[in-house]
């Protein structure tokens, strides 16, 4: 069982509706006769669903919905109303009916659809709901589910971030780790001890042992070691235990002597580290080669021997007049010995006064000290390193030091010796040779011309602006033949010269000639200056080459230049005349021509003067002198012809040099023409503007842009405006537009779409004088140029406020006639769909035939005066609203989803994009012609529309395949009370059309199903 609200004013209505409804035993209905109770009672009481009239006084059906839809209550709602305007069936939809019902019709028939439409939203809303149910369910189960993974997803990105970082700094460790042992200055080696192999080895190791890193890699250092060493221990059996021990913690250094793969002997010092880590046991073997110092100790030692038996007795003398310095400093850096010639060099009275002392406190920077004692360490001993000593006086020496460390009888480290000299006087001069140079090199290679150096016919040395002279580097021809560097065509002419130079012949010393680019075709003119020299002892061509490429380039360009300024003045249509001390001593053709002489030698030779009108002649003297030094605008004066006529011309005049001395350049333009032509214009814009002014409508002109340019007398006697105030301002922004922002914006917007080509109309109330207002039928016309593009925009104005008063008391008589006939003809159908109601109810409590056929005759009148009144509403509709462009294919898919066609096949033949323009309500038309056909089309299957072009027109086909029209009912079928129901559809249809001029007419063949033709005039369709 249904729970239904039944809310209307009419209580007839709520009982007829209760009545029919609860005769199907399926619905419980309520009535109420105002909307304001059915708000109060819904909130105390459940229904399943509300019928609600529209036309209801105080409240009406749709704000009555509004307040139910507003409160959250969502139960079905549907609008059972006799208005059957279209705009109320959107809103009721849009506010949220869930159907709307519209009454009339067959009584039975109508509260059987409406008992239909009831249990459809109660199911709909009942669906909705499980649905709803449902979908919150789930969305919990996919909200929680998708929280579950979002946390499992963080915890992932998590442990994958850190062990990426971990990765990362693993690979850094390692990556840093193999740096150090690439660049380190010793061999290395790794051993992995779980592996019991070698798994690494530096680029030092390969070039110590003479193998590559993998056979180092899997025979180990061992296998270079010789079997004679040092310490006499068999060193195959000592390996694992120096590794144990290693392991441990010791590091044991060692020597080891070695026959490397290139059968070299050297000897080594081998140091064993372990390296921790967390996941490995490495030993590092480093190997350092110490030949050179075991044999510079043994060579020192032998020396000193034998020197020491040879000289011993000269040994003092030599120790003391020795000119370079010799000492020695023990293990801790103390100063042990040094000859005189030390404390001589360092300002010392002796070399008492330094022995004893420290040797850093003889260096300028002890760090050098440091590094100095670093490298002796490292290599065992240096040669010709430089040093700075300081002196007692604290002055600077430059020192070359040959040095070695040396060994007690133990072996042990016992400190360094050797000799070093003064170099401070040769590091001076190699300084200043070096600024020098540096010098040279800078004025060379930044010079703009190319230098270079020629010996032998071989290209020596050059700088970059002569290698960029020929598009190369330096390095790219340094070396290369000079000949090569030179175009074919001077090559012989050039060395040949050079040749005789280098003979001894007195040659000028520049010339020019031309390089060959490296592309082999592009020849560069070069002026060479060059001289004899000498390098590397030996005579050699020094000398420079300046491009003058520009300069050449510069010449032709003049060349051409006046080539085509004397093509330019031969050619002008402009006269030109040169005239130096008041005399003419240059004329082109024009200039004789517009004077009137034969050629320009009739002209060249006479004053100037002769051919200036009188009354110029003096601004003219006036002009000659001025222009001496500087331009002269353009004036208009008149010259005198040959013949004596008179003709005006447009003159400019500029200085100008002839022949090294001043002159005047005059040129002229003979306007006797235009000057004829601007009179006439002058002439005609009067009389333009005499009819501008007097016309009685408003006109004004505006750029593009909306700026006004000039306005007629009318528009500013209205306005109460002189036209100063408002030229070339903004035509939104003048007095007649003032004090209403819509009206302005409109006017924006009227003038953009203007500027892009449309014309543009509509009505507007414009202000005047003393803040009166009138209304006016306004246009913005757009005005194209000769390229297609908008020049101005004309706007007018004429005066429609006596029309608009008319149709403003006309639309307001309307619209209380429409009331009027709209209440009524609500009230009418709500009492007819009583009486049909109640007349139903009484048929089916049967009764004698005689009284069965009254009831029959009542019904049917009842719905004749039904179908009146629906008549007289669509007809009050016509020509209400504006015609407007319509889509045709649109409107026949439209009307196909909303006809009752059935199985019928409809084509749409009508082509995309094709519109009429025409009243709203055609798309009844395409409606009543649908529903024609299948209420007396008897055996339609098929319904086509189609359009074409045609004598002017646009022609709209509907056809179907039923059973047509006769002959004589083609034209009785557009009359009213016609046909079989009620006689009005096509009368409509033709009334509809008729609105914008368009027309129809069934033009059938007998037999053949009907059709009808919509001839659409021209102006009012689109393609």
């Amino acid at each position: 069982m249904y729970s239904v609200l039944y809310v209307d004013d009419e209580a007839e209505l709520l009982e007829i509706c209760k009545l029919f409804l609860e005769l199907e035993g399926q619905f419980s209905v309520d009535t109420l006769t105002s909307a304001e109770e059915a708000l109060t009672l819904i909130q105390s009481k459940n229904y399943d669903a509300i019928i609600s009239d529209y036309q209801m006084p105080e409240m009406d059906g749709i704000a009555f919905l509004k307040q139910v839809r507003g409160s959250g209550n969502t139960i079905p709602f549907i609008l059972f109303t006799g208005r059957g305007r279209e705009e109320i069936v959107i809103q009721a939809l849009n506010e949220g009916a869930d159907f709307y019902l519209q009454k009339g019709g067959e009584p039975r028939s109508q509260f059987t659809e409406l008992g239909h439409k009831i249990r459809s939203a109660v199911s709909r809303k009942k669906a909705e709901e499980e649905l709803k149910t449902a979908r919150d369910v789930l969305e919990d189960r996919v909200r929680q589910r998708t929280a579950d993974l979002y946390t499992a997803n963080l915890q992932l990105q998590s442990e994958i971030e850190t062990r990426k970082q971990t990765d990362s700094a693993l690979r850094e460790s390692e990556e840093r780790f193999r740096i150090l042992i690439e660049k380190a200055p010793e061999a290395i080696l790794l051993f992995d001890m779980d592996l019991d192999r070698y798994i690494d080895a530096n680029a030092r190791a390969e070039q110590l042992f003479g193998c590559s890193r993998q056979q180092l890699l899997d025979a180990g250092p061992q296998q270079f070691y010789l079997a004679d060493q040092f310490d006499g221990l068999p060193f195959r059996e000592t390996v694992i235990e120096h590794r144990k021990r290693a392991l441990a913690g010791a590091e044991l250094v060692f020597e080891r002597r070695i026959r490397n793969a290139r059968g070299e002997d050297r000897i080594v010092e081998v140091r064993l580290v372990h390296l921790p880590s967390s996941t490995k046991k490495l030993i590092r073997s480093s190997f350092v080669d110490i030949t050179d110092r075991k044999r510079f100790e043994v060579a020192l030692k032998e020396s000193e021997e034998r020197y020491r038996a040879i000289v011993e007795h000269d040994y003092r003398s030599m120790f003391e007049n020795i000119q370079d310095v010799f000492y020695r400093t023990d293990a801790k850096g103390i100063l042990t010995l040094i000859t005189p010639s030390g404390a001589r060099l360092l300002g010392y009275a002796g070399t008492d006064e330094m022995i004893g002392r420290a040797a850093t406190e003889y260096y300028a920077d002890p760090v050098q000290r440091d590094r100095f004692l670093t490298s002796l360490k490292m290599k065992g001993a240096v040669s010709n390193s430089e040093i700075t000593l300081k002196r007692k006086d604290g002055a600077l020496v430059i020192v070359s030091t040959s040095s070695h460390v040396y060994y007690d009888a133990s072996g042990s480290y016992a400190g360094v010796e050797g000799i070093f000299r003064d170099i401070t006087r040769f590091k001076r001069v190699q300084e200043e040779l070096r600024q020098s140079e540096e010098k040279y090199r800078i004025l060379v290679m930044h010079s703009q011309d190319g230098a270079f150096l020629m010996q032998d016919g071989i290209l020596q040395f050059c700088n970059e602006a002569f290698a960029a002279m020929i598009g190369c580097n330096p390095a790219d021809i340094i070396g290369t033949p000079v000949p090569d560097l030179i175009a074919p065509e001077d090559r012989e002419m050039v060395m040949e010269r050079q040749r005789s130079r280098l003979a001894g012949a007195s040659l000028e010393e520049s010339y020019e000639f031309r390089m060959l680019h490296r592309d082999k075709t592009t020849r560069v003119p070069v002026i060479l200056s060059v001289g004899i020299g000498t390098f590397k002892n030996r005579p050699a061509v020094i000398g420079t080459v300046r491009d003058v490429t520009k300069e050449r380039e510069r010449e032709y360009a003049l060349r051409e230049s006046e080539e085509k300024y004397r093509a330019l003045v031969e050619s002008s249509f402009d006269g030109i005349v040169i005239h130096q001390d008041g005399v003419i001593v240059f004329a082109n053709a024009t200039a004789a021509s517009l004077i009137g002489a034969g050629s320009a030698d009739e002209v060249v030779g006479k004053p100037i003067l002769s051919f200036v009108h009188p009354e110029f002649r003096q601004v003219v003297i006036q002009r000659m002198h001025t222009a001496i030094g500087e331009a002269q605008p353009v004036i208009t004066e008149k010259f005198l012809r040959t013949d004596g006529i008179a003709i005006d011309v447009d003159v400019a005049a500029v200085p100008f040099v002839w022949k090294n001395r001043p002159a005047v350049h005059v040129v002229f333009r003979d306007i006797s023409e235009r000057k004829r032509a601007e009179e006439a214009l002058m002439e005609r814009e009067r009389k333009i503007r005499a009819v501008f002014d007097s016309t009685y409508q408003f006109t004004a002109i505006m750029t593009p842009d909306g700026i006004l340019t000039d306005v007629n007398s009318t528009a500013l006697g209205y306005g109460g405006v002189q036209l100063p105030e408002v030229i070339n301002r903004p035509f939104r922004e003048t007095t007649w537009w003032r004090g209403n922002a819509e009206r302005v914006q409109r006017l924006k917007d009227a003038i953009g779409e203007a500027a892009s080509g449309k014309f543009i109309r509509y009505e507007v109330g414009l202000q005047g004088i003393g803040n009166t207002t009138m209304f006016f039928d306004f246009s913005i016309k757009p005005v194209f140029d000769q390229n297609g593009k908008v020049a101005l925009l004309i706007a007018e104005a004429r005066d429609i406020t006596d029309r608009k008063r008319t149709e403003d008391a006309f639309c307001l008589t309307s619209k209380k006639l429409g009331i009027l006939s709209g209440i009524t003809r609500h009230d009418i159908n709500n009492q007819l769909l009583a009486l049909r109601s109640y007349l139903a109810l009484l048929e089916t409590k049967g009764g004698d035939p005689v009284s069965g056929e009254y009831f029959r005759k009542a019904k049917t009148s009842a719905e004749s005066i039904s179908a009146m009144i629906q008549f007289t509403g669509e007809y009050e509709s016509i020509g209400i609203n504006t015609p407007v462009w319509q889509n045709l294919r649109t409107l026949v898919e439209t009307v196909i989803r909303q006809a009752p066609v059935g199985t019928i096949l409809v084509k749409n033949d009508l082509p995309a994009g094709a519109e009429v323009y025409a009243d709203p309500l055609i798309v009844k038309v395409f409606y009543n012609l649908m529903e024609n056909a299948v209420r007396h089309g008897e055996n339609v299957t098929t319904i086509r529309f189609s359009g074409e072009e045609r004598n002017g027109g646009y022609r709209v086909v509907y056809e179907d395949d039923g059973a047509g029209v006769l002959s004589k009912d083609k034209e009785r079928i557009f009359e009213r009370g016609f046909g079989k129901n009620t006689g009005l559809g096509l009368f409509l249809c033709r009334e509809i059309l008729s609105i914008t001029g368009i027309t129809i007419r069934e033009t059938s063949e007998p037999g053949n199903g009907a059709r009808f033709e919509m001839t659409v005039p021209n102006g009012k369709y689109r393609i």
